[in-house]
């Protein structure tokens, strides 16, 4: 079942603080699950390219080291992100 979330529900009143830290709780838990899984998925890719570079597969390296390089670009924007989120609030 899809509901819309009603903008007013909880803007004001006792339930307000509430609301509004259980939406920051939630992503907050959101954003720390991706970055874990990101986190892993960089382990995985450095074994990977150590691997390759043990065998000097050097297609592999090439093709890991690219994902590394996504990955460390989705680093830095995500740091990029939350520190600009940070310093506004």
């Amino acid at each position: 079942m899809i509901t819309k979330y009603n903008s007013g529900f909880f803007e004001t009143g006792p339930f307000a603080s509430a609301s509004m830290n259980v939406d920051v709780l939630s992503s907050n838990l959101y954003f720390s699950y991706l970055l874990e899984e990101s986190l892993a998925q960089h382990l995985q890719s450095q074994e990977k390219f150590e691997k390759a570079s043990l065998t000097n597969d050097t297609e592999l390296m090439e093709e890991t080291k690219n994902h590394l390089d996504y990955l460390e670009g989705i680093f830095n924007l995500a740091l990029t992100l939350t520190s600009h989120e940070e310093l506004e609030s």
